[in-house]
């Protein structure tokens, strides 16, 4: 018997259903779909939508790591109050052009033009108005594999991954879900990441600005990895001078903090 074109519809819908919950849960390991853009991929198939919050931290990410020449400048958009903002609001504002001899006061990499560290932290990338002020782990996997906050603990294992730090001053209190699953466990069976954000709320205002090395919590001093940290409060740069104790590049501004000395170097900042 013949099916008619609302029988067809109908089946052909619920296949496209089944399909995208399959690629939602399996995708990674049926194609082999990179952290980095399997959230990308999930976004554009409307499977989730990312809040202006989240938002702003792939473009603050992404300005670190890209550069301002990047087309994802372009390409991350929110809205805010009744302004359309893109990423690249943030680098168009930035006060240094070529003309004045003056990029390396706003960019880590004159070349890439990229905006990390003391850099970022004096220009961060803000939100000032969002219906929706939150951030999901699952929406920004090509940011971070956890979001920590000072409250999170670790294994003491060596741990190579990009985080995001939420500071306390930028969380509302009774919204936030803990995990300790966000990067798996140490052979004993214990969370190399132990309660960390699964989902949280966010005050308004928020700033956001990308770093490397460190944290504000002792328990991940040392570490070099990329951190993309939110605050409630807008950033202040005080360049700490050679040779004085740091805890991250954004202290030592135009000079490095060494990995392992954890004093201002002359080593170039990252």
């Amino acid at each position: 018997m013949a099916k008619n074109k609302g029988d067809f519809h109908v089946s052909t819908m619920l296949g496209l259903i089944i399909a995208a919950i399959i690629l939602a849960i399996f995708g990674p390991m049926l194609f082999g779909i990179g952290k980095q853009v399997y959230a990308s991929v999930l976004e554009s198939l409307g499977l989730i939508t990312l809040t202006n919050v989240e938002k702003a931290m792939q473009c603050s990410y992404y300005r670190c790591v890209e550069g301002c020449a990047s087309i994802k400048m372009e390409e991350k958009k929110w809205t805010d109050g009744n302004d359309q903002v893109t990423c690249n609001d943030f680098c168009n504002n930035l006060p240094c052009k070529i003309e004045d001899n003056n990029l390396a006061d706003c960019y880590t990499d004159t070349n890439k033009l990229t905006v990390c560290g003391w850099h970022a932290k004096k220009y961060p990338v803000s939100v000032s108005t969002s219906k929706e002020p939150s951030i999901t782990k699952s929406h920004i996997t090509d940011v971070a594999t956890c979001i920590v906050t000072s409250d999170s603990t670790s294994s003491g294992i060596a741990w190579d991954e990009n985080f995001v730090y939420l500071d306390d001053s930028a969380l509302v209190a009774g919204g936030v879900k803990r995990t300790d699953d966000c990067a798996g466990r140490n052979p004993s069976g214990n969370p190399i990441i132990g309660n960390a954000i699964e989902t949280a709320k966010t005050k308004i205002p928020v700033y956001i600005y990308t770093y490397r090395g460190g944290c504000p919590a002792s328990w991940c001093a040392g570490w070099n990895n990329l951190i993309t940290e939110l605050t409630a409060t807008a950033p202040q740069v005080e360049c700490k001078s050679l040779g004085t104790a740091c805890d991250d590049d954004g202290e030592c501004c135009s000079l490095r903090c060494h990995p392992t000395s954890k004093i201002c170097s002359h080593e170039i900042s990252h």
